[in-house]
């Protein structure tokens, strides 16, 4: 009879050093593919489309949060196409940390032009008893915008300007052209007060 040699196949140096390169170069356009597409994420993330939906996040929550006083107050729900200023009660996130007391903030949102023509969005806020502007936040909402314009629903109809002590907009619709690039992109919504 023959005799069966047992011989385990195994691999030669050469292929593990060919297997091994054969990875690294893999492993090495992976990274390279993942880091590309990170930085390109970053880039679009702060373009203004991407700022443009946390405005609308943080204005949204602003509005649905307003306030006003059942008596003649000096401080009203103030608004035109291009501003608006009222009160709102702070988040639960603020009211948490300040130990479950409710606190009331004043709001504005404004446009100031920047150059080429273009306007940036800003909103301030304070709170509502500060004196002075020690605790008064300021930030550049948007920039490159080529118009902003508020509109104000009273339940009949759509208002350019708002101005009580005794009742708030039950809608603001708000139309948006922002410069991308070279284009001009149009964007409209309605912010309504009652959450859905």
């Amino acid at each position: 009879m023959l005799e069966k040699k047992n011989k385990k196949r195994s691999f030669t140096l050469l292929e593990l050093i060919l297997a091994l390169a054969i990875y690294s170069v893999i492993v090495i356009v992976l990274i390279s593919g993942f880091n590309l597409s990170l930085k390109v994420y970053k880039k679009i993330r702060v373009s203004e489309v991407f700022k443009l939906q946390d405005f609308l996040d943080e204005f949204s929550s602003d509005f649905r949060s307003s306030y006003i006083f059942t008596k003649e107050s000096s401080l009203r729900f103030v608004a035109s196409l291009d501003s608006l200023k009222f009160i709102k009660v702070a988040s639960l996130n603020d009211n948490f940390r300040k130990k479950g007391t409710c606190e009331l903030k004043v709001v504005e949102y404004y446009l100031v032009k920047e150059k080429d023509n273009l306007w940036s969005l800003y909103r301030k806020e304070r709170p509502f008893l500060s004196l002075g502007r020690k605790k008064e936040k300021k930030n550049k909402i948007l920039s490159s915008l080529v118009s902003m314009r508020f509109f104000y629903f009273d339940g009949e109809a759509w208002k350019t300007t708002w101005d009580s002590s005794k009742e708030l907009p039950q809608a603001v619709k708000v139309i948006i052209k922002l410069k991308v690039e070279d284009n001009i992109e149009t964007l409209s919504t309605i912010i309504d007060r009652m959450i859905i």
